[in-house]
């Protein structure tokens, strides 16, 4: 199967994220785990589509997060399969999530189909970005991120891509909203 994502965890487990679910295959003891959505079970992933990983910023040893084709992000922990669901009910810009990128200040940023949104982990808080705020675009592509040797963020959409230093555009205040008396 089409694999979108895949990532190397210091324990030397290969995650994959795929469409049927969650996998880690250790090599050295020849197993491979799966973890898909259990219908009713809400600590479970959220979809079996999954789109991206990102080890957590603060503890890669215990949690990986993982976007979703249409059920937004899921913290999942390696350690016992449990998972937090967010969505845009909790705040994110929308429920796909297409690439996931940590910054040097702990936070993520997913690209999603309403612009980039800034999560961070420790406050589940998060600060959207839009063609209002220079973007080429609000829809962006799976597979096309990454971080670049100097710490910036590069991502792909459908209207070209993106390229910023997270610490930069988080030191410039969101405008401030008109309220008319």
């Amino acid at each position: 199967p089409y694999v979108p994502q895949f990532y190397l965890d210091q324990q030397g487990i290969m995650w994959l994220a795929i469409i049927k679910g969650l996998y880690a295959f250790n090599e050295s003891s020849n197993v491979c785990r799966h973890w898909k959505t259990i219908p009713g079970n809400t600590s479970s992933l959220s979809a079996d589509g999954l789109l991206t990983l990102c080890p957590d910023p603060t503890e890669p040893e215990k949690y990986l997060w993982v976007g979703t084709e249409g059920a937004g992000l899921n913290r999942f922990n390696k350690l016992n399969g449990i998972c937090l669901h967010l969505e845009e009910k909790d705040g994110l810009p929308n429920n796909v999530v297409y690439c996931i990128l940590a910054d040097s200040l702990k936070n993520l940023w997913l690209s999603t189909n309403r612009g980039l949104c800034c999560f961070n982990p420790e406050q589940k808080t998060c600060r959207h970005f839009t063609d209002d705020d220079g973007l080429p675009g609000n829809e962006f592509n799976r597979n096309s991120a990454m971080q670049l040797q100097n710490a910036e963020l590069m991502f792909g959409g459908v209207d070209g891509f993106v390229i910023f230093n997270p610490a930069a555009v988080l030191q410039k205040e969101a405008p401030a909203s008109l309220v008319f008396t």
